[in-house]
């Protein structure tokens, strides 16, 4: 930007940017930390679920991090940009939102993939016990395929 636009930044905002500019590679990582748990999630029984779970909060946590690192730096040359009388503009644009798009998602990915994983344990012991038979009383039933079923009327 100072060879471009002959903007002046000061010693400050030069070892802020260079500082913030090393963080970046937290980008790629955090993708790919994403799409880990993507495939974990797909194939994956209780125990895969719980893990995918589990990088997908470290994910989750990293795209914060991202997500902050990202508006600081660009935020900083923003205000450089548009303070110094040089009739540039810069602004947010679509990267930092679909950054922000990505940290919500991943949130409630995270939350959707625990939960399923319990839901499905959950319903794999109801499942169990109505195959086998049981009722509430502790009578037994014969089970019938929705095919199978007549109609009283």
């Amino acid at each position: 930007m100072e060879g471009i636009d002959q903007t002046t930044f000061t010693t400050a905002s030069i070892d802020t940017s260079k500082a913030l500019t090393r963080v970046m590679i937290l980008h790629p990582i955090a993708t790919g930390l994403a799409f880990i748990a993507f495939l974990l999630a797909i194939g994956s029984g209780f125990c895969g679920a719980n893990f995918a779970a589990a990088v997908a909060a470290i994910s989750w946590i990293i795209t914060i991090i991202v997500m902050a690192t990202d508006f600081v730096a660009f935020g900083i040359i923003k205000n450089h940009v548009n303070s110094d009388g040089s009739g540039s503009h810069a602004y947010f644009s679509v990267g930092m939102w679909t950054i922000l798009a990505a940290m919500i998602l991943l949130f409630f990915g995270t939350f959707i993939v625990l939960f399923t994983c319990f839901s499905s344990r959950m319903h794999r012991q109801n499942r169990t016990t109505k195959e086998a038979g049981y009722v509430n009383n502790g009578t037994t039933t014969t089970r019938r395929h929705f095919w199978q079923r007549r109609s009283r009327y």
